[in-house]
């Protein structure tokens, strides 16, 4: 079962929820919009956690599932429910 982290530097870059399981790290950004800034947090996990890091979301209010960048997705809210449909 995963674990599940929230991940905060001392210099105040954060994730909402990093869940680790079987020592890889996935870094979960909630937003309401999507911004560039919106990957900052996860890009500090990126690197902090090297080789461990899979990848990092950010869930968002948008309508679309987007590749970023290597390693980043925007995933829209309304795509979870689809899922759930």
């Amino acid at each position: 079962m995963p674990k599940l982290y929230h991940f905060r530097t001392r210099t105040g870059q954060e994730v909402d929820l990093a869940p680790e399981w079987k020592g890889r790290v996935v870094g979960l950004e909630v937003s309401r919009t999507l911004a560039p800034r919106g990957f900052n947090g996860l890009k500090v996990l990126r690197a902090l956690a090297k080789d461990r890091f899979l990848r990092g979301v950010v869930l968002y209010g948008g309508e679309e599932i987007l590749a970023v960048e290597k390693g980043f997705y925007a995933v829209s809210v309304q795509a979870v429910w689809r899922f759930a449909s």
